[in-house]
């Protein structure tokens, strides 16, 4: 039942009075409309002030502060504006409780809450979770409401809204998961905030560190799995993979733990990066575990990873600033130029060595401010090499490159001590009051909001005395001596010859006191920090039964614990130097050698394994990113103040039986099986590089071993008697299998050993492992083999005295070939002019002895013009290669061809030489061969060589009956001989059996046919002598 009445000029007027689903017009004016009478089981609603306007529609003015008023949607219909006033009444209120809770049921204080209703959207309840004050309680209608967490505690994720129904009963109806909200005793809400998941920055850039486009980026689970992660809205990022953007970080969530950043493709031209395995904190912190050798990856900030992709050629590049002890110090900004452009920059921190990724190039380094109390080194030019190395056109004092990092050392800045006003002294003490040797101080005069340095200096054994002008001041100490902590800036006034303490600003009281003109600022040792050491196996799960024992500087023990699975162990321990021995080993793991450790005010520091009478610097990551160190292998490393030791697990192996089969050589040659390596030296003794190749069977493989060869002189009836120091190899085994062979090698050189003439010498070989085995016999020790046979002769070297060494001489002896006429040592081959132009066939036939059996030669002829001066002009050359044969001689020859432009009545000759493609003859009558072997044919009185173009003349009558003289004649009859080899005497009865038996140089005819001809010849003169004598009678 509703009445609703028109105000005007404060009077009243029912406009009208009746059910609640009404329809009427109204004139423009202010109304109030009444409930008279609720539905039956709801709530009477408050009166509602609300305005009809001008045009029609419907203005609220005031609704009851728990009612569900409003006005509807307005339409059109037949050109007037109808609005609705929706009215909702409430059915009796119900009383819950609402109670904010961390995942482990305790409740939390500063969650803001608010309840809304859904079907108006309006909040009815809005509180803020207070200390002590158990579940929140509200009286609500029954209905649907929204749960929203304004602001969740600090510390904690804020749950996302959320719906719930509240019934007639007072029964709360939830619609989550009970790891968001639970619901007991029927009306009390119990809504959980889990912890906020730490965010962390992932920045992906290039060498010039600007952020870079496309390379697709995934989160795993330390087994390679995606994680689960969120973005900055807390939305769950898709199998933990996104691509990056250009000039934009990354922020993800994601809960503590270990992860790998995985690199699925790199950007375009750049390299992809190696997984990197970091920890991410309870606090939110980044530390990086793994990276690539090779790859620029670091931490920026608390929380920050920074990923370099560089180009195939970028090197990484080491910077190192140091003070004069060696001490990686902070606060210098450096600025890495190329021409002139700045390509990186950074501020040095303490203990830790920066990394740049740089192409191969020249750079400035620049040093813009140094640390407080240090001079800025000078601007200097660097090159980095393309092997990543870095060098510099001139020495720089201060700095070097040394051990793969640039060291920059900054000197630490004079004294500065003023000279005006009334003395005092400064002195820098410890708790037993001695002057304290090392602390940096600072003295600053205020005037206003500014601070201006007077003085500064190192503290010595003796207090410092400073003149000071009336005004106020400021001590500060910027670094302690080791193991002290450095006191708070400490404000003071000199006024009238007197100083004055004005602020302790938090010291203790005595740490600062005035006696007389003397300020005495203490420095106290009592520092001690939180120590955790976790004791882990190899896949950093806590181990049980370790026993440990801790023992200072002077011997002392310190603390006794063993380790747990649950937890790790925490203790107290002073600043200074410490050692950690390993007194009981979990069963089943290998103990640990003894830990050396300095506790200071940067956390763990200067950590060390001792071996022996030897100390290993190990992996330490105090107060750094880690960058530029793997620890996921370390058996030992630190983080902060947390230790962190490994123990490998133990397991028993059989015991095998190794083997080591050797082969001893010297240069290209080697012993075998069959016969020992014969060395041949010059001297009595000589200087030898032997090497011995050792392949080894039938160890235990993944076990590190030591290879130990000695190179013994075998003596008849001596003990062997060792050459040389002895070589070692460290090696890691791998399993024996057939076709392996080549990749168990091992291989020991001994350089620069003298060997003697007459020696026998052999290669005795061992390999032990590196650690102690537990074997299955129940022994516990290393594995050794050996091999030391002086009757093998394959690790046998003999050596013996060489004669000297005869050079290979050599000889050619040629026969010219021209248009077929052969010349011969007696007679040159002459060719008619007629066949000049044409030109003039010429074949050289070269018999050579003394030549290097099998070896390859170059054979070159030269035509040569022998002019009527006696000058020699080339016409032709030809060049062929000849193989000796195997007895050093044999035959060989040269075809010209056909030569043109040779010239009538002229002589030519062919010369020859013969060189070697080897090396095959000693300079220096030594065993080294250094010059190529060369035999030469080069004589033009040679008429073997020879041959001349005839002459113009005229014809002169030739007595048939009087043959040639130099003219082979044909032995059945007076004819010549046809030179052409068309005669019954064949042309292979000149030269027989070529290659072998080729005649000396002019012996073209028989020796019968020489005797044939001498008696014709004598027989014609006989004939002429007669007939002459007959005339003169």
């Amino acid at each position: 039942m509703f009445k609703i009445t028109y105000v005007l000029d404060n009077t009243d007027k029912t406009v009208f009075s009746g059910t609640e689903k009404i329809g009427m017009d109204l004139k423009p004016g202010k109304y109030i409309l009444q409930e008279m009478t609720p539905p039956a089981g709801y709530q009477k609603i408050q009166d509602v002030s609300f305005e009809v306007l001008d045009n029609g529609t419907v203005k609220l003015l005031s609704v009851g502060a728990n009612d569900s008023v409003g006005i509807g949607d307005s339409n059109k219909e037949k050109g007037k504006v109808n609005d609705v006033i929706n009215i909702v009444n409430k059915k009796p209120t119900k009383e819950i409780k609402i109670a904010k809770q961390n995942e482990a049921y305790a409740p939390l204080v500063g969650a803001k809450i608010q309840i809304i209703e859904k079907v108006t959207n309006n909040v009815v309840a809005t509180w803020v979770t207070k200390e002590g004050e158990g579940p929140h309680k509200i009286k609500v209608a029954p209905g649907e409401y929204i749960f929203k967490e304004v602001n969740a505690p600090k510390g904690y994720q804020k749950v996302k809204e959320f719906e719930f129904e509240v019934t007639e009963t007072g029964e709360i109806k939830k619609q989550v998961a009970d790891t968001i909200a639970s619901v007991k005793n029927q009306n009390e809400l119990t809504v959980f905030d889990k912890k906020e998941m730490p965010r962390i920055l992932i920045s992906k850039q290039n060498v010039a560190r600007e952020e870079i486009a496309d390379a697709v980026i995934q989160i795993q689970n330390k087994d390679g799995s995606p994680a689960k992660i969120f973005d900055e809205d807390l939305n769950e990022i898709s199998n933990a993979t996104w691509t990056s953007e250009a000039n934009k970080t990354k922020i993800i969530s994601l809960n503590p733990g270990r992860y790998k950043l995985h690199e699925n493709s790199a950007p375009h031209g750049l390299n992809q990066v190696t997984d990197i395995d970091f920890m991410l904190g309870d606090d939110g912190k980044v530390t990086i575990l793994k990276k690539g050798d090779n790859d620029n990856v670091h931490t920026e900030g608390h929380n920050k990873i920074v990923v370099v992709n560089a180009t195939p050629d970028a090197k990484i590049v080491k910077f190192s600033k140091q003070n004069v002890d060696g001490i990686e110090i902070e606060g210098a900004r450096i600025e890495i130029l190329k021409a002139g452009k700045k390509v990186t920059s950074w501020t040095s921190e303490m203990n830790k060595t920066h990394e740049v990724t740089l192409e191969a190039g020249e750079y400035t380094f620049k040093e813009v401010a140094a640390p407080k109390g240090y001079i800025a080194i000078t601007e200097f030019t660097f090159k980095v090499e393309d092997d990543g190395t870095v060098s510099f056109k001139t020495p720089i004092s201060g700095v070097k490159f040394e051990g793969g990092k640039v060291i920059i050392t900054n000197d630490a800045k004079e004294n500065t001590i003023p000279q005006l006003g009334q003395e005092f002294e400064f002195s820098k003490q410890n708790l037993a009051g001695e002057e304290l040797v090392g602390a940096l101080i600072y003295i600053y005069k205020v005037e206003g909001d500014k601070e201006t340095e007077i003085a500064n200096w190192k503290s010595t054994t003796t207090p410092q005395k400073i003149r000071l002008e009336n005004g106020s001041y400021i001590f500060k100490e910027l670094f302690a001596p080791e193991g002290y902590r450095k006191v708070k800036s400490i404000k003071f006034d000199v006024k009238d010859g007197a100083l004055k303490i004005t602020d302790l600003n938090g010291n203790r009281p005595k740490s600062a006191t005035v006696d007389g003109k003397k300020l005495k600022v203490i420095d106290d040792t009592d520092l001690s920090y939180k120590v955790e050491i976790f004791k882990v196996d190899v896949e950093d799960k806590l181990l049980d039964g370790a026993v440990f024992e801790i023992y200072n500087k002077a011997g002392d023990k310190v603390g006794e614990f063993t380790s747990n699975k649950d937890s790790a162990h925490k203790q107290k321990l002073k600043f200074g130097e410490y050692i950690l021995k390993e007194k009981t080993t979990p069963k089943g793991h290998k103990k640990i050698s003894d830990i050396k450790f300095i506790v200071n005010n940067k956390g763990i520091s200067h950590l060390k394994m001792i071996e022996g009478d030897k100390e290993v610097e190990v992996a330490t990551l105090t107060n750094t990113t880690g960058e530029g160190t793997n620890i996921s292998d370390k058996l030992v490393y630190a983080v902060d103040y947390k230790l962190f030791i490994r123990n490998e697990k133990v397991e028993s192996v059989d015991r095998p039986n190794g083997e080591l089969q050797t082969t001893v050589g010297i240069g290209d040659k080697k012993a075998s099986k069959d016969a020992e390596l014969q060395e041949k030296i010059q001297g009595d003794s000589e200087t030898k590089t032997v090497v011995d190749t050792v392949v080894y069977k039938n160890l235990i493989a993944g076990k590190k071993y030591i290879m130990t060869g000695q190179l013994m002189k075998i003596v008849k009836d001596k003990e062997p008697e060792q050459v040389g120091k002895s070589v070692t190899q460290e090696f890691t085994a791998i399993e024996t299998k057939d076709d392996n062979v080549k990749d168990r090698e091992v291989t020991i050189e001994f350089k620069d050993v003298t060997v003697e003439a007459g020696a026998k010498y052999v290669v005795y070989e061992s390999a032990e492992s590196k650690d102690e085995i537990d074997f299955t016999d129940g022994k516990k020790e290393k594995h050794t083999i050996e091999h030391k046979n002086p009757n093998d002769k394959a690790q046998t070297i003999i050596v013996s005295k060489e004669e000297k060494p005869v050079n290979p001489t050599g000889e050619l002896q040629t026969t010219v070939k021209a248009n077929g006429v052969v010349a011969s040592k007696a007679k040159e081959a002459t060719v008619s002019n007629a066949d000049l132009k044409e030109g003039v066939e010429v074949v050289d036939e070269i018999t050579y002895t003394g030549l290097v059996a099998n070896e390859e030669y170059t054979i070159k002829a030269s035509l040569m013009h022998i002019k009527a001066d006696g000058t020699e002009e080339v016409k032709a050359t030809k060049e062929a290669k000849l193989q000796a044969d195997a007895s050093g001689k044999g035959t060989f020859s040269v075809d010209f061809g056909k030569v043109t432009g040779l010239e009538v009545g002229e002589k030519y000759v062919v010369y020859e030489e013969a060189t070697s493609l080897e090396n095959l003859v000693s300079s220096s009558g030594g065993s080294e061969k250094d010059a190529k072997h060369k035999v030469e044919h080069k004589d033009k009185d040679d008429k073997a060589q020879t041959f001349v173009i005839e002459s113009e003349k005229p014809n002169e009558p030739v007595n048939p009956d009087v043959p040639d003289p130099d003219e082979p004649v044909n032995p059945t009859g007076n004819k010549p001989l046809n030179p052409t080899g068309n005669n019954p005497i064949n042309s292979t009865e000149l030269v027989e059996n070529r290659g072998k038996n080729l005649p000396k140089t002019g012996d073209g005819t028989q020796i019968s046919l020489y005797a044939y001809l001498a008696l014709l010849s004598g027989s014609m003169l006989l004939l002429l002598g007669i007939k002459k004598r007959e005339e003169e009678k």
